[in-house]
């Protein structure tokens, strides 16, 4: 295998991960194994049942269902596994023949790179923004285990440098990517509002996200209510359902936005859908998406809506405040400030040039900085240089 010059090797790649909710990450993950199985690589993703899994499974990924169990890596103290898990996992890892474990998660740190150790493989990790990375004995298992860490952004990556500092670590920002195949056969807006049953008479406003607070779809309802003062004609969506791995929070987030919605003045329209196959269409259909979280550690919704071609105005912060190009590529205004996020909605659909002008810069961006080959491109040197380089250890027969 070795002989092989760089751009020739292919590997078998385990994805590991706890997530059972279908979000940006997952999303991304999906659009990347799936070009990787396109280029002749083998993937495999490790996960629990749930509606990630199915999606996975309906875009043809080799998935295999599995537990990773922990009763405290969420309370920042010492972590504890099942063995039963981890036999299982490594078991079938080592009957696939696996090349390179791939982390996505806190337990597919814990799990992945516990069984790399096993194995004699090596193991990497994605760091989305949201590791217990305050936990000592987390920040012990990422130095022994884990080859490299590839934050998804640079805020994200500060946090990281800071939380293992001179370890020696390798830290590699690598962003998520997005699939142009998305764009395929869509119509225009006022083909896709005809497809979607969507009024035609009415600008329309768009949120796509799970319903948590630091998303901030109760920041985008005040905001819309002060479109509806100053009389404009506007219909708000989302398009999203309660986060599973946050539990009741989330469920008791959207009944309470739901329950304003319902308080809106006359001529609000205000509609939710749930997670739907078609949300690349629903983005189309949109005059603008909003993004108006609190805190985001990247923000795949604003490369997806970038990549339909529809203008975007998120918050100033973290991962929207590195993709958009303010003024450029997208409006940026500062968190929890519902009257800037209003101002710049109102912008946006007042004026169709500049509308126009974001959206086709943000495209082309989208293309050169954000593309799933973009992102696989930096992820093939990673993997090609770890694989190489592989692990100093001895693997165990289980």
């Amino acid at each position: 295998m070795f002989a092989l010059t760089t751009s020739q090797m292919k590997f078998k790649v385990a994805f590991i991960t706890e997530q059972v909710d279908l979000g940006g990450g997952e999303t991304s993950l999906l659009y990347l194994m799936k070009y990787m199985d396109g280029l002749g690589h083998d993937t495999f993703l490790f996960c629990p049942p749930g509606k990630f899994a199915e999606a996975a499974q309906k875009h043809g990924i080799n998935v295999r269902l599995a537990r990773f169990r922990d009763a405290h890596l969420r309370l920042g103290i010492f972590p504890t596994i099942s063995l039963v898990d981890l036999t299982g996992l490594t078991r079938s890892l080592k009957s696939i023949r696996v090349d390179l474990i791939h982390a996505e998660s806190p337990l597919g740190v814990l799990y992945g790179g516990l069984a790399s150790f096993l194995l004699g493989k090596p193991c990497v990790a994605t760091c989305h923004g949201y590791w217990p990375i305050h936990s000592h004995a987390f920040r012990q298992y990422i130095r022994i285990f884990i080859r490299s860490v590839f934050p998804v952004s640079v805020t994200v990556a500060e946090g990281v440098k800071a939380a293992l500092g001179d370890s020696g670590k390798r830290i590699s920002v690598i962003p998520l990517g997005v699939d142009d195949s998305i764009t395929e056969n869509l119509p225009a807006r006022i083909g896709a509002r005809e497809r979607l049953d969507l009024p035609q008479d009415r600008a329309l406003v768009m949120q796509v996200a799970r319903f948590q607070d630091i998303k901030g779809q109760m920041n985008l309802l005040r905001a819309y209510k002060e479109l509806l003062k100053k009389g404009k004609r506007v219909s708000l969506v989302y398009v999203g359902e309660e986060a599973k791995m946050v539990g009741e929070e989330s469920r008791a987030y959207m009944d309470e936005v739901v329950k304003r919605a319902e308080n809106v003045d006359k001529g609000g329209d205000i509609r939710f859908l749930k997670n739907r196959d078609d949300v690349h269409l629903l983005m189309r259909a949109a005059d603008i998406i909003v993004v108006p979280s609190e805190y985001e550690t990247f923000g795949m919704a604003l490369i997806e809506a970038m990549a339909v071609g529809t203008p975007v105005v998120a918050t100033d912060c973290g991962g929207p405040s590195e993709i958009i190009e303010n003024g450029v590529t997208g409006l940026l205004v500062p968190p929890n400030d519902c009257g800037a996020l209003s101002k710049a909605i109102l912008e946006v659909l007042s004026k169709p040039g500049l509308a126009a002008q974001l959206a086709d810069n943000a495209k082309e961006m989208v293309k050169k900085k954000y593309s799933i080959e973009a992102r696989y491109s930096r992820l093939k040197e990673e993997y090609d240089r770890v694989v190489r380089w592989g692990l100093n250890v001895r693997a165990v027969v289980l």
